[in-house]
């Protein structure tokens, strides 16, 4: 027999399983600066994360910034701002050019640094790198890091990436995933 407290758990996660917009995992912690790219001015009628752009200094942990699509104007891009500060080496950008191609799955890595505070202490962070982007159509962007660390992979059936959340100073620390419903297949309504 289910206790109220599993009921209320199951009711829960059913419907998560069931919004429109669905927010992933937390990858890495930070105090630093917040981002949410959806607050740009020009971010409206749900636009999705199309590219990017990785940056590098000379240590092998990138920042990115993010490009996105809207579903009623697919010919303008909106960009963010670009997270962290590693933007000297180079810069190697990837969009998913697709019709209709969405990503459905990310992966990347969360590594240990140990970076000098401006008060002369070290201390330990936690830095997301190698982002990875898998599409619908089976495409996936290409690794700009081979740095080890813990990996992390999302990816919500039935759901599309929509955007991008996180904070960040020197390098991207924390990044959470923001997930769109997708036209359901054997219904007559239209998520997106």
């Amino acid at each position: 027999m289910q206790t109220q407290l599993n009921k209320t758990v199951n009711l829960l996660n059913n419907e998560k399983k069931n919004s429109f917009v669905l927010s992933g995992q937390i990858f890495g912690h930070s105090n630093e600066k917040s981002f949410d790219d959806s607050l740009a001015a020009d971010f409206k009628y749900l636009p999705y994360l199309n590219g990017f752009c990785a940056q590098d200094n000379d240590d092998g942990l990138e920042s990115y910034q993010f490009f996105y699509l809207s579903p009623l104007n697919e010919k303008q891009i909106i960009e963010s701002d670009v997270h962290g500060n590693q933007t000297k080496n180079f810069k190697k950008k990837f969009d998913f050019s697709g019709k209709n191609e969405r990503i459905i799955q990310v992966q990347g890595r969360l590594v240990k640094k140990s970076v000098s505070s401006s008060n002369g202490t070290n201390q330990t962070i936690s830095v997301i790198t190698g982002l990875e982007f898998i599409s619908n159509e089976g495409r996936v962007s290409p690794l700009y890091s081979d740095e080890l660390g813990e990996e992390f992979n999302e990816q919500y059936d039935g759901y599309t990436l929509g955007y991008v959340t996180g904070r960040s100073a020197q390098y991207i620390e924390q990044l959470q995933f923001i997930w769109y419903r997708t036209k359901e297949t054997n219904s007559d309504e239209d998520y997106l």
